[in-house]
């Protein structure tokens, strides 16, 4: 079996672990963007996972190879509360092989993901917004 569908299968059974062991009526999992689920990944990258209530904006990304790696830049916003967000992806990426090496900052193998998770107050006028950048771990 390749990595790639191995990542994919073990965050499957993270996700419904953890949804499974949530609290009833918690927001952080309610997807609030027309049923988006926990099924939903990022737009370029292998296997990170949309966080429920988060939507990708759409063309606002980009991606592109180096000699050292592939560089890829994504964002999505949504009426979800950063606290959340950052708990969300703290408590799913260690299970997808990514290791916490600081606040927002995510290491593994050759790669690093920075998530800047913006002041929005989960409101329609100032919704949250994650940006979600990988590089290389020798550009970082």
């Amino acid at each position: 079996m390749n990595s790639l569908a191995s990542r994919r299968r073990r965050f499957g059974i993270v996700i419904a672990f953890i949804v499974a062991c949530a609290p009833v009526g918690s927001s952080f999992f309610a997807a609030e963007n027309g049923g988006t689920g926990s099924g939903n990944f990022l737009s370029g990258f292998e296997d990170l996972p949309l966080m429920p209530g988060l939507t990708q904006v759409p063309d606002a990304g980009t991606m592109f190879d180096t000699p050292s790696g592939r560089v890829v830049e994504a964002y999505a916003k949504g009426k979800v509360a950063v606290a959340d967000v950052a708990a969300f992806y703290d408590k799913t990426l260690p299970h997808l092989g990514w290791k916490k090496v600081t606040s927002h900052r995510y290491r593994r193998e050759d790669e690093v993901l920075d998530l800047e998770i913006g002041e929005g107050k989960g409101s329609s006028n100032m919704p949250t917004t994650v940006r979600f950048y990988l590089a290389p771990n020798a550009i970082q």
